[in-house]
């Protein structure tokens, strides 16, 4: 809508710019006509020595007034030309005023626009989280997944064996294959065991490092009354001549992650038949 009648608007001014030249150019003829009339009769006259003009004027008073017509007319083509020179920068400023205003109102949709979409990603009048504040925000939410937890003087806890280990005996030797546990957690605090160490009767750590395993990923948190039972292979070896002739003790400690003991149990099993 704006366009037509911005194109109304310069065709109007076109319109009335050709009909002043039109009338600028006619006035124009008549002058020259006028003045080329006046000097063929000046002319006329003054080779017969006779003026056409009245007493009480002289000839350079007449010349001089059709010089200022002349001049005057001229004057008016200057100022019709002014005058359309105006009018056409001002259609053009018009126009670009026009066009600088759809443009700026382009700007302020497309703005408003990109902010309804930013406000659409995140909750109205707030931002997104900084990065440190949203690492405070997981280290709380992580402490309070965690809850109470013990992580020293454990006194409440027990480790105990579920069953006979899984094992195999070759005459004079043998190899204990896999470990039943049972853990019961009666403090008033959730424990996190992390790792049982295993000892067999007979060897020291310096001659035989002791077997280090990793807790089942179910039993690395036990809640406050809660019982944990599962089993873990180990794969320990032993010799008759090392042990007992007849049973096998077996030691499993069970660490925290800090390698603070949280309970021990400690057992002979008859693996030698």
């Amino acid at each position: 809508m704006e366009n037509k009648r911005q194109e109304t608007a310069i065709e109007e001014v076109e319109e009335v710019l050709e009909k002043k030249v039109t009338v600028s150019v006619g006035k124009i003829l008549l002058v020259l006509g006028t003045c080329a009339v006046v000097f063929v009769l000046v002319l006329g006259a003054f080779l017969t020595g006779r003026y056409v003009f009245p007493a009480s004027e002289s000839i350079g008073g007449t010349l001089k007034a059709a010089s200022e017509a002349l001049s005057s007319s001229f004057k008016a083509k200057v100022t019709l030309g002014t005058s359309a020179t105006a009018l056409s920068a001002a259609a053009n400023t018009t126009l670009a005023s026009n066009a600088t205003g759809t443009q700026n109102r382009s700007t302020t949709t497309a703005t408003a626009t990109t902010g309804m979409a930013a406000g659409a990603s995140g909750s109205p009048g707030t931002s997104a989280p900084s990065g440190t504040e949203a690492e405070a925000t997981t280290a709380e939410a992580g402490a309070e997944g965690l809850g109470n937890v013990m992580t020293t003087g454990y006194r409440k806890v027990t480790l105990e064996f579920s069953r006979t280990p899984i094992h195999h005996w070759y005459g004079t030797w043998g190899k204990v294959e896999t470990i039943y546990y049972r853990i019961t957690n009666n403090e008033d605090s959730a424990i996190l065991p992390a790792n049982f160490v295993v000892r067999l009767e007979g060897y020291s750590d310096d001659e035989v490092p002791p077997r280090v395993r990793a807790v089942p990923a179910l039993d690395q948190r036990v809640e406050p009354g809660e019982v944990a039972e599962h089993g873990f292979d180990v794969g320990a070896s032993f010799n008759e001549a090392v042990t007992d002739p007849t049973t096998l003790e077996i030691t499993v400690d069970m660490s925290d992650a800090d390698g603070e003991t949280i309970a021990i149990a400690k057992k002979e099993f008859d693996m030698k038949g």
